[in-house]
């Protein structure tokens, strides 16, 4: 987005050749950061679906990530 800001998205599928009643595993994560002297503030999410190639909600996980870190 611009010197001090940035933005990144990602995908992926991991297809189960194993049976034709397996459902593919699916990927998703969005991160950004913004970064101002020796200071970066940087924060993400994650989703799994599938993630044990069946339609199951149990194995569908979310993880929300958030950092600050300081260079002297």
């Amino acid at each position: 987005v611009s010197d001090a800001i940035s933005v990144s998205y990602a995908t992926e599928e991991i297809d189960s050749n194993a049976s034709s009643t397996n459902k593919d595993a699916e990927y998703t994560k969005i991160a950004t950061s913004y970064t101002s002297g020796g200071m970066t503030v940087s924060a993400n999410y994650q989703e799994a679906d599938n993630i044990d190639f069946s339609t199951s909600d149990l194995q569908d996980k979310e993880y929300y990530g958030l950092s600050l870190s300081f260079a002297f």
